[in-house]
């Protein structure tokens, strides 16, 4: 057996020998070998971000315990619970899974625990769409002394942080072949954003549609629209065309080609900034 693994529980061995045909690799003492560094590394990430925000180890988490809570699961999910508030919890779940660019993000908002908890068993939700999570390797919290606003924030850093860094090392093995993030698709552009900014997908499309439809009305009542760094976008109108006489390109026949009334046409004009750091582009050469 390798140092590697001698320096881990075998709990947790069995629990990532769970996970390798999620990672796509076979029952084997290599793979094994491969998703248990990325586990440790992990876990020395996770403690240093604990450490830094001065977030404290805790073996268990009352279900009527009016602070927050971070979680790290067995199988690499984080789980962020809020303060209470009116009697429920705002609980953010991450599935951070291998050969991905973006996790999977849920919000669940007026969340009750319905029992209390500890190392080596599961969470338990109520009035939530996941009802039991995997069991918990670490439970995390903040010092009594510490403002309950204050806790939700360093809880909701801290769950960020981890989420990016834990994706960064998971592609340090796995590089998905097409990758959404490559493609630059609104959907995947979605995800992106709702990664950055701790949000779920539902949650993050209603923003951008919204901002969408914002740019429509403006550009419908005429008006100019800013796009920030990427320019402004404006209404032209265009002059009428006469019906003449043109040819069909793929023929070379005489066409006649219809008149056109004074119409709008949308207009699209990019930033000095943005032109300015599309220059910067290196041409390759053939």
């Amino acid at each position: 057996m390798s140092e590697l693994n001698k320096n881990i529980s075998e709990n947790i061995k069995g629990h990532l020998r769970y996970l390798l045909p999620s990672f796509g690799l076979d029952d084997s003492e290599e793979s094994l070998k491969i998703v248990t560094k990325i586990w440790q590394d992990k876990e020395q990430f996770f403690n240093d971000q604990i450490q830094t925000l001065n977030l404290i180890e805790v073996d268990s988490f009352d279900k009527d315990d009016p602070k927050g809570a971070l979680m790290l699961t067995y199988s690499g999910s984080l789980i962020s619970l809020s303060s209470i508030q009116n009697s429920t919890r705002t609980v953010k779940y991450s599935s951070i899974k291998s050969r991905v660019s973006v996790p999977e993000v849920v919000v669940m908002e007026k969340v009750k625990i319905q029992k209390s908890t500890k190392i080596d068993s599961s969470l338990e939700l109520e009035n939530s769409p996941i009802k039991k999570t995997s069991s918990l390797f670490k439970i995390v919290v903040c010092n009594d002394e510490v403002p309950i606003e204050e806790q939700d924030k360093r809880i909701s850093a801290a769950k960020q942080f981890l989420t990016t860094g834990f994706l960064k090392l998971n592609n340090q093995f796995f590089v998905e072949e097409n990758r959404d993030v490559d493609n630059f698709t609104l959907s995947s552009m979605i995800k992106e954003v709702a990664l950055k900014n701790d949000l779920s997908i539902k949650q993050t499309k209603q923003i951008i549609d919204d901002y969408f439809q914002s740019v429509q009305s403006g550009l419908m009542s005429g008006k100019k629209v800013s796009l920030g760094i990427l320019g402004n976008m404006s209404v032209k109108v265009k002059a009428p065309q006469k019906a003449r006489v043109g040819r069909n390109p793929a023929t070379g026949e005489e066409i006649t080609i219809e008149a056109k009334p004074e119409r709008a046409v949308p207009k699209f004009s990019f930033s000095s900034q943005l032109k300015e750091k599309v220059a910067e582009i290196k041409i390759k050469t053939k």
